[in-house]
């Protein structure tokens, strides 16, 4: 509810593992400034504008950019329109089999490690390309 009361939302950190905050801000129809980083290209492309964390100008002026603002509508919209793939992308619906995927394979690891250990048997590295354990 807080986002769709925003004009936009800037989430401008130096450093940032993920950052749930712009997609939740995409979500709810907002556009976004993000840092510059590597993460944040990756994941929001051209759905989001960005500027360097440590430029304080860079970052007032995308600001500008982003107020709602009859010069400011098309970017505004572009912004949200480019959004919606990416709100799909990370959403629990697509990244569910992904997580489930991944701690399945932790699982098989440390159940064969187990078995391993029980019998004094050495083991051995897991083949590239092994099935998900279902």
């Amino acid at each position: 509810a807080l986002y769709s009361e925003a004009e936009f939302c800037a989430f401008t950190p130096v450093e940032e593992g993920f950052g749930y905050a712009p997609l939740e801000a995409m979500q709810a129809g907002r556009p976004v400034l993000a840092s510059r980083l590597p993460v944040f290209r990756w994941s929001m492309g051209d759905a989001a504008l960005f500027a360097d964390p440590y430029n304080i100008g860079e970052i007032s002026a995308q600001m500008e950019r982003l107020l709602d603002a009859p010069e400011n509508a098309e970017t505004r919209a572009a912004l949200v329109a480019a959004s919606k793939p990416v709100v799909e992308r990370f959403s629990p619906a697509a990244i569910e089999p992904l997580w489930r995927g991944f701690f399945q394979d932790d699982f098989y690891r440390l159940r064969e490690r187990l078995a391993a250990a029980r019998t004094g048997a050495r083991t051995r590295p897991l083949p590239v390309g092994r099935p998900a354990v279902s």
